[in-house]
């Protein structure tokens, strides 16, 4: 009997290919990252839209290919620390968005982590390296009530990472747009901001 017509849209498949991440600079992923990182932001983002019931999916392999203005996003993966091989258990996506109500500036808009790997510290791990690049960033809603919490314990706490981590953010995001500009403009330690 044939059965290739059924679909499994329950299973979680992390990716099996051996992750090109360096620890030390957060797992970020921008329009000048390889095909395969930007292939498992994308798989992430399939199980955020499956997992919140959203129509649309939040990130897209081919948003790459897009002009300036869908340039703007970098997007952090969240590598498993224990494994033998390590590889991506979730990711986070940052955009910079124009409010028509405040300046513009850079937001949350995903995360998302393999319910396996919650709750041990991968997104409070990863929270001063967004702090320290993105300063006072939005979490856009609507939120899980997991992620509710999470945010509710560290909004407004302006956490910064180490100088050797931010140094490695910095040369790993330095050929980004948005960075560019921001670089062209100020120091290299108020650029690693991200604001412009």
């Amino acid at each position: 009997m044939r059965q290739d017509y059924l679909v499994d849209n329950d299973t979680i498949r992390l990716p099996l290919w051996r992750c090109e991440v360096n620890r030390l600079d957060g797992g970020i992923v921008t329009e000048c990252s390889s095909l395969t990182q930007r292939c498992m932001v994308e798989r992430f983002a399939f199980y955020f839209r499956r997992e919140m019931h959203y129509d649309s999916v939040q990130f897209r392999i081919r948003e790459s290919e897009g002009a300036l203005h869908d340039k703007q996003w970098v997007a952090f993966l969240f590598v498993s620390r224990n494994d033998i091989l390590p590889h991506g258990v979730g990711a986070t996506c940052f955009r910079w968005r124009h409010w028509g109500h405040a300046p513009a500036s850079w937001a949350m808009q995903w995360a998302w982590l393999h319910p396996y790997y919650r709750n041990q510290h991968y997104l409070t791990d990863k929270w001063p390296i967004f702090c320290s690049l993105f300063g006072d960033f939005v979490v856009e809603d609507p939120l899980s009530p997991a992620m509710q919490a999470f945010y509710n314990k560290h909004k407004g706490k302006l956490e910064h990472c180490e100088a050797d981590t931010l140094e490695a953010c910095f040369h790993q995001l330095r050929r980004h747009p948005r960075f560019q500009q921001a670089a062209a403009r100020t120091s290299n330690s108020e650029a690693l901001k991200l604001h412009s």
